[in-house]
C-alpha cells in the first residue's frame, strides 16, 4: 500500500505504548497486546533479596512493576548487580534507583546470557513475562547458583480492537513488535476481508521478523535496533 501525494503515510503502532509523534507521517496507535499486571508477595521478594543477588529485568514493564512494588528502593538497589535486556529498561531503572545497571552487547536473550557468564556468580531474581520461554536454569546450575524466575505481568491479545483499526485506518505500514504481536496481528488479519493492496509489515527486531513469517506474513522492514521510535524513523526513510 502506497500513500498518494494527496494521502498522508498512515502508521499503525502495535506496540503496548505509543511511539513519539512525528513529521511526515499520521502515527496511529492500537495496541495488540494488553497488559494485565500479576500480583507480587512483596514480603517474600524482600526476603530473598536479603542477600545480594543479580537482578534482572526483561522488560520496561517488568521494571514498572517491581519499582512500583518498593520491592527495590535506592537503598537495597546497592546490594545487587542489575541487569536490563535493553537500554530504555536500563535508563528507568537507573534514573529510579540511582545505581548502575548493566546491557548485553545485544539487546536480546541470547546476548543476556554471554553477559551474564562475564559478572561474578550471584543467585539469579529475573522479572519478566508470565510464560515467557527465558530459562536460566541452566547457567545458574553450571555457576553453582540459584535461578528465581518471577513473571510480574502478562499479555492478552486484543484481537477485536486490532481488527477494527485496520479496517478504519487502513494503514500503509503496521509496526510489530513482538513474537506474541505477531500472532495476534496474524489473527485480525486472517478475520478480515481480502485488501485490495495489503499493509506493509515492520518487525522490531529479527525474532519479531522470523515469528511473521513463521505465520506465512511477509516483513517489509527490520529496525535497525530494538526500539520502537528507531522503528518509525526507519519506515519513514524507506524510499519505497
Amino acid at each position: 500500500m502506497t500513500p498518494t501525494p494527496e494521502t498522508a503515510l498512515r502508521i499503525l503502532d502495535t506496540g503496548t505504548r505509543p511511539a513519539a509523534p512525528v513529521e511526515g507521517a499520521e502515527l496511529l496507535h492500537c495496541p495488540a497486546l494488553l497488559v494485565a499486571w500479576l500480583e507480587l508477595d512483596a514480603d517474600v521478594l524482600r526476603a530473598r533479596l536479603g542477600a545480594p543477588h543479580l537482578v534482572i529485568f526483561y522488560s520496561a514493564r517488568a521494571a514498572e512493576a517491581v519499582l512500583a512494588s518498593e520491592v527495590l528502593t535506592r537503598q537495597s538497589a546497592r546490594d545487587h548487580h542489575l541487569v536490563a535486556v535493553g537500554p530504555l529498561t536500563a535508563e528507568l531503572l537507573a534514573n529510579a534507583l540511582g545505581v548502575a545497571v548493566s546491557v548485553p552487547a545485544e539487546h536480546h536473550f541470547e546476548s543476556l546470557k554471554d553477559l551474564l557468564e562475564k559478572v561474578e556468580a550471584r543467585d539469579i531474581l529475573a522479572f519478566g513475562l508470565l510464560d515467557k520461554e527465558r530459562d536460566l536454569s541452566a547457567l545458574a546450575e553450571r555457576r553453582g547458583v540459584a535461578f528465581h524466575p518471577v513473571p510480574v505481568y502478562e499479555s492478552v491479545p486484543d484481537i477485536a480492537a486490532l481488527r477494527a483499526a485496520l479496517l478504519e485506518h487502513r494503514p500503509h505500514w503496521i509496526t510489530v513488535t513482538s513474537s506474541r504481536g505477531a500472532e495476534a496481528l496474524h489473527q485480525a488479519l486472517d478475520a478480515l476481508p481480502a485488501m485490495e493492496t495489503r499493509p506493509r509489515l515492520a518487525a522490531i527486531g529479527e525474532r519479531t521478523a522470523e515469528r511473521l513469517r513463521d505465520l506465512g506474513l511477509p516483513v517489509d522492514l527490520i529496525a535497525p535496533s530494538p526500539d520502537r521510535d528507531l522503528l518509525v524513523e526507519a519506515i519513514l526513510q524507506d524510499p519505497s
